[in-house]
């Protein structure tokens, strides 16, 4: 049995569960940056093959990594998480080998999607709310929660309303945090029982994580020795000379505008226009702040260092100085990603015997792992990587950031618009008779600029359904005031759009499909019909409204009607009464109808005056169904 004081790399975990078994790490490789989950995976034997009940044990039990210096003391930890899997790879009859998978603690935050809102609380109150779900040690930095920065301040401001929107509570508070400035990144422990602190800053120099140094030695490689073995200097031309950022008022002519200047002479002589969300941007201030902290990101990602070689002890965060440089002696930055891999060196028998296996293992899980880590450093490791991490160790390729150059993330897509929607609009959904929730009745609101008509869904054709059905399913719309109440809108059109999670934006109609109905039959059974057939007018101009035709992929459910074919894209016509509506049905019953809509003018039609008539007609411009895209107006 191999001795594991002799061993370079080790894993600690719960006694406990080993009660058959010693672990003895092989080789590992982990990839972490700024906001963003660690992620480790770690190739071990043992001598007895573990069984089933064995690998549940193991799943979410704690564990350190650690790697011994270059004197063979304990120098603290190389990573530490919780086992999210394990994996059997292959025996040799003697040992058997698995593949442990670790993440950080924060990746708890990626497991848990939820929809729900959150008004008038600072962005710090709202991460101290998600945060509070989680057996995850946080700290906010002292610098941010001291200073007078733009960061500090935006911290304590209460927002209006912010919605998480079916996302994970980790893209929602690192996007949140982004909104302001402030980044995440792990610092582990060195212990299983103090595994690490996922740290809130605003800049990297507050993590306080001890500063690290080392020799630049490009023509040597010593067992043992901790060196950097390659610096090279990454410039990319990116960015716009000028970045404006915009931003819809809400209100007759009002935009509002900011913008910030990049001095580099590596960005490009044009400027770059940012629409961003009004919930995000309500004050040409607000509007400069997002166009400065553009900037600021792009700098942080034009020029940076690559730095390889085997540098134990190196984390996400770290102050790193490197010594013996050509020309310039040295260099101050910090460090912003790093993938790291290990490999118990050769005077271990068991990595000797199986260097081939070790080195396509590393090849395989270190090219998995980038392509599942965002802005990962994707990279293919050279040979003489695999020669420096069996002599050392360890060999570690590392995204250096100079220390005069501040970090910031870039603002979260939450703070902007999106460049196009497309979607269903409807003139009413919901029968307030029928829910049992009265907030199922449509409401209107006006500013004399825009009228907004908010119009959950209901799905009463479900035999499961209780006609209460949440509204998670309903893209909300509005009718410009300027063009009257209907509900066929033109093109050019502006329109207010309420997302059903909170949000808010102001687009103009550049296509569209109406829904085509009032093609100009004139039998008493088509729902088409209207004084003669002229309903197709309130369409198109000129009266040009091509009804939907199924061409054979379905049939009418019009009573007794089955000479026009209704259906088109899972859209179909269904019969109508007197006591119908506008409505746009969804139905989750496997093998059911899973779209439908009908319509008419009765009396509780979503119209300004509307038709009181005892047979089901459909007047388009008091109800239409569009498929439609919608752009910006500036």
């Amino acid at each position: 049995m191999p001795s594991q004081t002799a061993r370079l790399h080790k894993i600690a975990i719960d006694t406990s569960i080993l009660t058959k078994n010693a672990f003895y790490p092989i080789a590992f490789s982990m990839v972490s940056g700024v906001n963003q989950v660690d992620s480790i995976k770690v190739l071990l034997f043992v001598n007895n093959i573990l069984h089933s009940d064995d690998c549940l044990l193991l799943i979410d039990s704690p564990i350190c990594l650690t790697t011994l210096s270059a004197d063979r003391t304990a120098s603290g930890r190389t990573g530490t998480g919780l086992i999210r899997g394990i994996k059997y790879q292959q025996s040799d009859g003697a040992m058997h080998f698995y593949t442990l998978d670790i993440v950080s603690p924060d990746w708890q935050l990626t497991q848990s999607i939820h929809t729900r809102c959150f008004i008038n609380q600072s962005t710090l109150d709202i991460v101290t709310t998600i945060l509070g779900d989680y057996d995850v040690q946080w700290q906010v930095s002292e610098s941010l929660l001291s200073s007078d920065n733009a960061s500090s301040k935006r911290l304590y401001i209460p927002l209006p309303m912010r919605t998480q929107s079916d996302v994970s509570d980790y893209d929602f508070v690192t996007g949140l945090l982004a909104d302001i400035g402030v980044s995440t990144l792990w610092v582990s422990g060195d212990s299983i029982d103090e595994l690490g602190t996922w740290w809130l800053v605003s800049d990297l120099d507050e993590s306080e994580l001890l500063p690290l140094s080392y020799r630049y030695a490009q023509s040597s490689v010593q067992s043992g020795q901790d060196s950097v073995n390659a610096l090279q200097m990454s410039a990319r031309q990116l960015g716009s000379h000028t970045v404006i950022v915009r931003a819809d008022g809400l209100a007759a002519d009002t935009i509002y505008e900011g913008q910030a200047v990049d001095e580099s002479p590596l960005t490009t002589d044009d400027s770059t226009v940012l629409l961003a969300a009004p919930s995000r941007v309500n004050s040409d201030e607000a509007a400069t702040n997002v166009a400065k902290q553009w900037i600021c990101a792009n700098r942080c990602h034009r020029e940076t260092y690559q730095a390889t070689g085997a540098m134990r002890g190196l984390s996400v965060g770290s102050p790193v100085s490197i010594n013996n440089l050509p020309s310039i002696g040295s260099l101050s930055t910090h460090c912003i990603a790093v993938t790291t891999i290990g490999i118990e060196p050769d005077n271990d028998s068991v990595s000797y015997h199986h260097q081939v296996f070790i080195k396509q293992w590393l090849q395989r899980t270190v090219q998995h792992m980038q392509r599942h880590v965002t802005n990962a450093i994707h990279l293919s490791i050279p040979d003489h990587g695999y020669d420096i991490a069996r002599d050392t160790g360890v060999w570690v390729s590392a995204t250096l950031l100079e220390a005069t150059t501040p970090y910031a993330p870039y603002p979260s897509k939450l703070s902007f618009v999106s460049s196009t929607y497309t979607g269903l609009t409807q003139a009413r959904t919901g029968d307030a008779s029928l829910s049992a929730s009265p907030s199922y009745d449509s409401s209107v609101s006006t500013d004399n600029l825009q009228q907004t008509i908010t119009t959950p869904v209901w799905s009463g054709i479900s035999p499961h359904d209780d006609g209460t059905t949440p509204p998670l399913r309903a893209l909300q719309l509005s009718s410009g005031a300027a063009h009257g109440w209907q509900f066929a809108p033109r093109l050019g059109q502006s329109v207010l759009l309420n997302h059903w999670y909170g949000d808010i934006d102001s687009p103009v109609i550049s296509r569209a499909l109406f829904d085509g109905i009032g093609m100009g039959d004139v039998d008493e059974k088509d729902i088409t019909t209207r004084d003669s057939g002229l309903s197709n007018r309130h369409n198109l101009q000129g009266g040009s409204s091509p009804r939907w035709h199924g061409g054979g992929l379905g049939h009418s459910q019009i009573n007794d009607d089955d000479s026009h074919s209704g259906w088109i894209s899972g859209i179909a016509q269904y019969g109508l009464s007197a006591d119908s509506e506008v409505s746009l049905s969804f139905d989750d019953t496997p093998n059911k109808i899973g779209l439908q809509w009908t319509a008419n003018s009765g009396t509780r039609a979503n119209a300004e005056t509307p038709t009181i008539t005892d047979k089901a007609t459909f007047a388009p411009g008091e109800h239409v169904l569009e498929l439609g895209v919608l752009r910006h107006r500036f």
